[in-house]
Formats: C-alpha cells, sequence, structure tokens
C-alpha cells in the first residue's frame, strides 16, 4: 500500500513541470514555442534511448546496491536539472524571439482590434 501512495505522490509531483519549464516555451518565444518545444523534446528523447544502456552497465548482477546508485544518478541528474532551471530560466521574451520592425507578438491583436475599429467608423 506504501508504494501506491509513493507512486502517486510521485506523479502528483511530475504535474508541478506543467507550471514550470512547460509553459516556459510560450513565455520565452511565443512564436516559436512549438518549434522549441519540439526541439526540446527530442533532445529529451536521447535520455530514454540511453538510460536502458546506462542502467544495465550499472547493475550487472540486479543487486540492491546496484539499484541504489542508478537511483542516486537520477535524483541527481534530476536535482542538477532543476537547479540549473532555477538559476537561469527567463520568463521574458527573448530578443532572438521578437519581430523586426518593432511590432511584438504581445502588440498585434490590439493593432487588428485597433484597425477594425477604424474601418467600422468609417
Amino acid at each position: 500500500a506504501l508504494v501506491i501512495v509513493y507512486l502517486t505522490a510521485g506523479m502528483a509531483i511530475s504535474g508541478l513541470q506543467y507550471s514550470g519549464f512547460v509553459v516556459n516555451y510560450l513565455d520565452i518565444a511565443p512564436s516559436f514555442s512549438g518549434t522549441i518545444m519540439g526541439m526540446g523534446n527530442t533532445i529529451s528523447c536521447l535520455a530514454g534511448i540511453v538510460s536502458p544502456m546506462v542502467t544495465s552497465a550499472l547493475t550487472p548482477n540486479g543487486t540492491q546496491e546496484e539499484w541504489q546508485g542508478v537511483l542516486w544518478l537520477t535524483a541527481g541528474i534530476l536535482a542538477t536539472g532543476s537547479i540549473v532551471f532555477s538559476l537561469f530560466a527567463s520568463g521574458e521574451v527573448q530578443d532572438w524571439a521578437r519581430h523586426k520592425g518593432g511590432d511584438g507578438p504581445e502588440e498585434l491583436p490590439l493593432k487588428e482590434a485597433e484597425a477594425m475599429l477604424e474601418k467600422d467608423t468609417h
């Protein structure tokens, strides 16, 4: 029963990522968020490709001590990623993601609305 509690808590905590790095793609580059997310997910899938090979190399006998090493390595990688993200991540639109000519993506809907209002009044 304790295993179910741990799995449920782990999945709940895993859901917190959506309010963190997942929405950050949209924050830093609204016009390119899909492309950036695709690139990020492609790179992150490499861990899923490499991890079975690393795990089998670290657990040749399948002992509890070997598996503890795998879990500590996983925890270290996740903690390092969290710390780097917390220290260096930004929620500001990046300069390279801004439209050329001064119109940022956040300004376009307002200009379109103004044009529609002017059209209706004439």
